[in-house]
């Protein structure tokens, strides 16, 4: 287990963002008949374990829904409420997450092994590996972790801007989520 960490100076946000999670047909009935959605637990997933979706970006839900879903792909629309949000988004949580390295590098050198990396296709088993050891060491539950998302080729020649930009949200509290509607 790792040593804590100081989560206390996250602020509490009753902001309220409007979110969007792609999906296919048969999972959006079962979320939306619970009203409860599963975790992704995957290794690659860069802020960690929890529900997924793109802020303000109905967009990017639906093209990412129909690449993985095709002709059975689908959205839904959630109210989320920030909480206490480890929003890197701020400027104000650097040392939380390099107090995260730190203890992930710690960790495998106490093992003699080598810590998880990202790679270029998309896999960052890293940045989830840093995340999951936040979580697990926060002195105050982390409700959900927001962060920009680089990705895609650039808008025009020399853009620093690319097509799939994103803000991502992970929920990993599901009391944060308000309302769920089933974009059809």
């Amino acid at each position: 287990m790792p040593p804590s960490l100081d989560t206390s100076t996250l602020a509490v946000s009753s902001s309220i963002v409007t979110c969007y999670h792609g999906t296919s047909v048969e999972r959006a009935a079962g979320i939306i008949r619970e009203q409860r959605f599963i975790p992704s637990r995957n290794a690659e997933d860069w802020l960690g374990d929890g529900v997924y979706f793109f802020q303000d970006g109905l967009g990017h839900a639906q093209r990412w829904a129909q690449k993985r879903f095709g002709e059975h792909a689908t959205v839904i629309e959630a109210e989320v409420r920030l909480g206490r949000c480890l929003d890197l988004l701020s400027g104000l949580y650097d040392g939380i997450m390099q107090a995260g390295y730190a203890g992930l590098e710690a960790q495998h050198t106490a093992a003699g092994t080598q810590p998880p990396v990202n790679t270029v296709r998309g896999r960052n088993e890293r940045d989830c590996a840093i995340m999951r050891l936040i979580v697990a060491a926060a002195t105050d539950p982390i409700q959900t972790i927001r962060c920009s998302f680089p990705e895609g080729d650039p808008l025009y020649p020399g853009a620093a801007i690319g097509q799939l930009d994103h803000t991502q949200l992970c929920v990993l509290d599901q009391a944060c989520i308000q309302t769920l509607t089933w974009l059809r």
